[in-house]
């Protein structure tokens, strides 16, 4: 870990002045030194975060799960560009999961659930988020979500929010399906706070 270390750079008045602006004035001087330390850890040879960056960093803090799930969560933080992230942007990006309203949260669970990034989720899609989110819980030390019931939920949703019977849900019908079953409506803050966490204790 000595290299990245050396790599740190120390962040300007104006880099902070402006990264602040750009996360809503989340995080002070002292929490953005310590995301830029994870940040260079992720990036030892570039300062772009790209998405398989972001798995490997994610391996390398003893997180193991579902790669789907891993890849909706880093397009959804992302917005979908290819290029990957600067530290400001993955800042910002941060910063708008944990101070969304509501519409972002749904939007944010719902693009998780979305893996093919077609805007329709399907019983297996939902399966196998479920099961990412499920890796998460494992990752923190706490009890996961069982496939049988992972399933059971997933078959109960489908029965009575797949009201055209398509075979898929659109953001429309996860919203309202979201009202009674909160388990689809996964807190992003503390997703991404369980990540930095993991991520952080890597960098250390």
């Amino acid at each position: 870990m000595g290299g990245s270390a050396s790599k740190q750079k120390r962040l300007t008045w104006r880099e902070i002045t402006s990264i602040k602006k750009a996360s809503h004035q989340l995080y002070d001087t002292q929490r953005l030194k310590e995301l830029q330390k994870v940040f260079d850890e992720l990036t030892p040879d570039s300062n772009v975060l790209n998405e398989e960056l972001f798995q490997q960093g994610l391996t390398k803090a003893g997180f193991t799960g579902n790669q789907e799930f891993l890849h909706s969560l880093f397009q959804a933080m992302s917005q979908g560009n290819p290029d990957g992230l600067t530290f400001k942007e993955f800042c910002a990006g941060l910063a708008m999961f944990t101070k969304g309203d509501v519409d972002d949260s749904l939007r944010f669970s719902f693009s998780l659930f979305d893996l093919q990034g077609n805007d329709f989720i399907t019983s297996q899609e939902m399966v196998s988020a479920f099961k990412g989110f499920s890796s998460v819980l494992k990752w923190q030390g706490k009890t996961a979500f069982a496939e049988a019931d992972i399933r059971e939920v997933v078959d109960s949703i489908f029965e009575e929010f797949d009201t055209d019977k398509t075979g898929s849900l659109s953001f429309d019908q996860f919203a309202k399906a979201s009202l009674s079953h909160t388990e689809l409506c996964m807190n992003p803050s503390e997703t991404l706070q369980y990540l930095q966490a993991g991520l952080a204790q890597q960098a250390a």
